[in-house]
C-alpha cells in the first residue's frame, strides 16, 4: 500500500511532465498520447 501510493505520488507525476517534455522537444504528439494513456491505465490500475 505503502509502496503504491508512492508510486502514485511520485512516479506517475514524473513520467507524465517526462512524456510531455519529450513530445514538446521531438514534436511527436502521438507518442505523447501513448504515453499519458499507458500512465492512466497504470494508475487507474
Amino acid at each position: 500500500m505503502y509502496c503504491s501510493l508512492m508510486f502514485r505520488h511520485y512516479v506517475i507525476p514524473f513520467l507524465l511532465e517526462a512524456a510531455a517534455v519529450l513530445a514538446t522537444f521531438m514534436g511527436i504528439h502521438s507518442l505523447a498520447d501513448y504515453l499519458q494513456l499507458q500512465v492512466v491505465w497504470v494508475y487507474c490500475y
